[in-house]
């Protein structure tokens, strides 16, 4: 019978690159590239996993980790449930080579040069579209938590939560999941980023409280940074022909006009696709 193993790895972001490391000689896997992380201790969480596994093989210390996803994978040998995190700063220092034997700091458009264990792959391909959809445009955005406000405080505060790891992440899905668990705030008068570039003019710029908050502070409401993501979306899908994301767009209509918990009207529905 198989063994089933659960293990972490954290993705390393720097500078719009990622950090691939190769595998020594030892091993079924061995020789190929991947991500820093191993086997979950017994009694250790998640997290605690990947902070020591960066640490012990390549002698960085990563404390602003965040949860991107996990897939499993069957090999010959082993059934294995990979937990990916992810890790973005501009000031990573250089990894040691402690149980690898070589590693490189690569763009996505690189991936495909090097080979992964199929687990890995899987990760892989949601790290590219969660960066290819993303609108680079909120990169650099904080949350305007001044915006907030409502019943059903800890539904808020848990959807805005999503909202915080999609920036941190670009993973769609939290932002998906985020308009799952309160839709309504997300009908909230809004602005969206990539008309507000078009709207300023060297001589006259006449902008609403909104635009001018994120021209001073740099602050969105979670409202704006949905609309921003999905207006980005919808212009991609112009551009090209592409079922996933057809698919996500779908995601967040759906997730908009939810009646599960939270009772949107049709009329606030039509409210919020009419803005396209």
């Amino acid at each position: 019978m198989k063994r089933t193993l659960k293990v972490c790895c954290c993705i390393i972001r720097k500078d719009f690159k990622t950090l691939i490391l190769k595998r020594d000689s030892k091993g079924p896997r061995d020789r190929l590239w991947e991500f820093p992380g191993g086997k979950i201790e017994k009694g250790e969480s998640e997290r605690s996993c990947v902070i020591r596994e960066v640490k012990e093989e390549i002698g960085l210390n990563v404390d602003n980790i965040n949860f991107f996803t996990r897939t499993k994978h069957e090999y010959d040998d082993i059934n294995l449930e990979l937990i990916g995190f992810i890790a973005e700063s501009h000031i990573i220092s250089m990894p040691k080579l402690i149980v690898h034997s070589d590693y490189k700091w690569i763009k996505n458009s690189e991936f495909e040069k090097y080979a992964f264990p199929e687990a890995n792959i899987k990760i892989i391909q949601e790290l590219i579209e969660s960066e290819k959809y993303f609108p680079e445009i909120l990169s650099r955005v904080e949350i305007d938590y001044d915006s907030i406000y409502g019943y059903d405080l800890p539904l808020i505060h848990t959807s805005v939560d999503e909202i915080q790891r999609f920036l941190l992440t670009k993973n769609l899905k939290y932002l998906i999941r985020a308009v799952e668990i309160k839709p309504q705030i997300y009908l909230d008068e809004s602005i969206d980023l990539n008309e507000l570039f078009n709207k300023i003019k060297p001589n006259q710029i006449s902008l609403n409280s909104m635009e001018k908050k994120y021209i001073e502070e740099k602050k969105l409401s979670p409202s704006s940074i949905v609309w921003t993501t999905y207006q980005h979306l919808i212009k991609l899908s112009y551009q090209e022909d592409d079922f996933r994301l057809k698919k996500i767009i779908n995601s967040i209509e759906l997730a908009i006009h939810s009646y599960k918990s939270k009772k949107v009207t049709k009329n606030e529905f039509k409210k919020f696709i009419g803005r396209r």
